[in-house]
């Protein structure tokens, strides 16, 4: 995805580029890095380049791609959403689709582009991965990930030895969307999971562990936010939703609300989560907020067949194979990072003494005595600032064996604490690296309708 600033018509264009630019980079201090880039971003707001079909000109759907296209724009509204977060105060007025009549500097013609104006700025986004040829919806194939395998509908377990609300409730999401990828959820799908009452917070324990050890804390107004919309969405769905389908509201009405829902978790959940001083401490929580908006993708694709149709064949579920893909790379990488991070931690610093020979002279003449090499190695803790000590003493062992001992030791507890935070170990995959929740996503985006 890329984005062109095409108008930007707040009161203070300056600051309002630089926090957005922060933003969408999720960097926690707007002026450390980006001036440059802001000043570029106003002085280069006019793009002669840039050339986009005109509203008036835009050719007609295809009639067999109507669900294709519907598609491509229902996940172009999400990326943009997550990825291009709005700041406090901004707020959408109008989008448009289109697509770029000449190329873009790299970006071929065809690209399909999203045009959102707000009460702040005109952005035009750009998907490189869809393009629009002779009037019909083209993937290029260079931007996607062959398909996962297709290992089976087993349902994960709940996560066990793993104290975390927030990975209990996405485990369970995850592994009923993926046992049921043809079949309808159920109504009570979030009473079985989360009990009759809602929870004051999903950032536990584990986020707690996460938070010291990687020293990333979640502002408090962003944990209310999140929280808020998980409990929202469960009383929305359980008190307002069910009634209203099983009344027979509108297919369009149900659509439009599930759609705002979507919308609310990916600008208020995913994207602030995706930041990169969030990002590892609030991993257990993004889980649940990626499990549910495919939930959220599921009952869509309920609404959008009706009563006795086949959801594999709504343009929803393929929005959920899209979401599933991005949600489980996002995680992997996230723990990767975290594993990096944690490998670099804790060190052996190497202070051994050398002490070289010098000139002893004797009555008889003189000679060099022989040099000394004293082994010393030290553990050393960069979070902690904790030292262990020279290891010198040869009578328990080789030092540098004993200082190595300690060290791997404490990178070893936090590698089992970084396990918990994408709910342990996958019980149907014990090589993968991945987390159970990550192994339901990845069958959930891999799946294909035969």
């Amino acid at each position: 995805m890329r984005f062109l600033f095409t108008k930007v018509f707040a009161d203070d264009p300056e600051t309002y580029v630089s926090a957005k630019l922060a933003a969408i980079h999720k960097e926690a201090d707007a002026q450390s890095v980006l001036t440059p880039s802001t000043r570029a971003a106003l002085a280069h707001q006019d793009h002669p380049d840039l050339a986009l079909m005109s509203e008036k000109e835009l050719p007609d759907i295809p009639e067999d791609q109507a669900a294709d296209f519907k598609t491509a724009m229902r996940c172009a509204r999400f990326e943009a959403s997550a990825e291009i977060p709005r700041l406090p105060g901004e707020t959408i007025q109008s989008e448009r689709f289109t697509y770029l009549t000449a190329p873009l500097g790299d970006i071929a013609a065809g690209t399909g582009a999203l045009v959102r104006t707000t009460n702040q700025a005109e952005l035009t986004i750009l998907f490189p991965e869809v393009r629009i040829i002779d009037g019909r919806l083209v993937r290029d194939e260079q931007y996607f990930q062959k398909d996962s395998p297709d290992t089976g509908a087993v349902v994960s377990p709940m996560i066990a030895g793993i104290d975390d609300l927030a990975l209990e409730a996405a485990s369970a999401i995850a592994s009923k969307i993926a046992a049921k990828i043809g079949e309808k959820i159920g109504d009570k799908i979030y009473e079985s999971i989360f009990g009759p009452e809602d929870v004051p917070s999903y950032f536990s324990e584990v986020y707690k562990k996460l938070h010291d050890m990687f020293k990333q804390e979640i502002d408090a107004s962003v944990i209310s936010q999140i929280n808020g919309h998980v409990n929202g969405f469960r009383g929305w769905l359980e008190d307002e939703f069910i009634p209203m389908r099983n009344s027979g509201r509108d297919r369009e009405t149900l659509l439009g609300l599930l759609d705002d829902w979507q919308e609310k978790f990916a600008a208020d959940v995913i994207g602030p989560l995706e930041e990169k001083r969030f990002r590892k401490a609030g991993l257990p929580v993004y889980q649940l907020a990626g499990s549910t908006v495919l939930l959220i993708d599921t009952i869509q694709a309920e609404v959008d067949v009706g009563e006795d149709g086949n959801v594999l064949k709504s343009s929803y579920t393929v929005s959920r194979k899209s979401h599933a893909e991005r949600f489980a790379d996002h995680v992997t990488k996230t723990y990767h990072d975290m594993l990096s991070d944690i490998e670099n931690s804790v060190e052996v610093l190497d202070h051994t003494i050398y002490n070289q020979g010098s000139d002893v002279c004797t009555p008889n003449g003189c000679h060099t005595a022989k040099g000394t090499t004293t082994p010393q190695y030290e553990v050393f803790d960069h979070w902690t600032g904790y030292k262990s000590g020279d290891y010198w003493d040869k009578k328990n062992g080789d030092p540098w064996t004993r200082a190595k001992k300690e060290r791997d030791g404490i990178v070893k507890k936090r590698r089992v604490e970084a396990k918990k935070a994408i709910g342990g170990f996958d019980p149907k995959n014990p090589a993968s690296t991945e987390g159970p929740i990550v192994g339901d996503w990845r069958k959930i985006a891999g799946y294909k309708d035969e």
